[in-house]
């Protein structure tokens, strides 16, 4: 699918991953993410940046919580006006 060149925290239960050449997706995650907040990073166990390697059900950790991880939902590409509105929604 492309290289993650970035990735948003929304909320506890909202991503966005921007990806090379300017798609961009959302995912939900299935459930609260209690110590995730607005602009928090996060990390994964990727090979080389590649969405690809990333599906739903996948875990991440929540830089700067321990070792506090949560599972990731379905990827849905977004459009660019999305992703602002989204931006724009954060706390």
């Amino acid at each position: 699918m492309g290289t993650i060149e970035d990735t948003l925290t929304i909320d506890n239960r909202t991503l966005l991953f921007f990806v090379r050449g300017g798609r961009v997706f959302r995912n939900s995650l299935p459930q609260i993410c209690r110590n995730l907040y607005p602009n928090d990073s996060i990390s994964y166990a990727s090979s080389g940046g590649r969405l690809a390697q990333l599906c739903e059900s996948s875990m991440f950790a929540v830089e700067g919580s321990g070792a506090y991880t949560c599972k990731l939902g379905p990827f849905v590409p977004v459009s660019a006006e999305e992703a602002e509105r989204l931006r724009g929604q954060r706390n």
